[in-house]
């Protein structure tokens, strides 16, 4: 089985997000990066459509 690409949390249906949340919990736990366009946060910028590093926001 091939690992699934990162998907944008920001465009994950109702599906995936039942289906994934200690990954969606761990990644809002650890979050750096927050999405300009929905504000959902995440660690790494892959999970988000228009990440902002926090070190950015001031």
């Amino acid at each position: 089985m091939k690992p699934k690409k990162k998907k944008a949390i920001c465009k994950w249906d109702r599906r995936e997000i039942e289906d994934s949340l200690p990954l969606l919990l761990a990644e809002a736990r650890s979050s750096t990066y927050v999405c300009k366009k929905c504000g959902r946060t995440a660690s790494e910028k892959a999970y988000l459509c228009k990440p902002v590093s926090e070190k950015d926001i001031k």
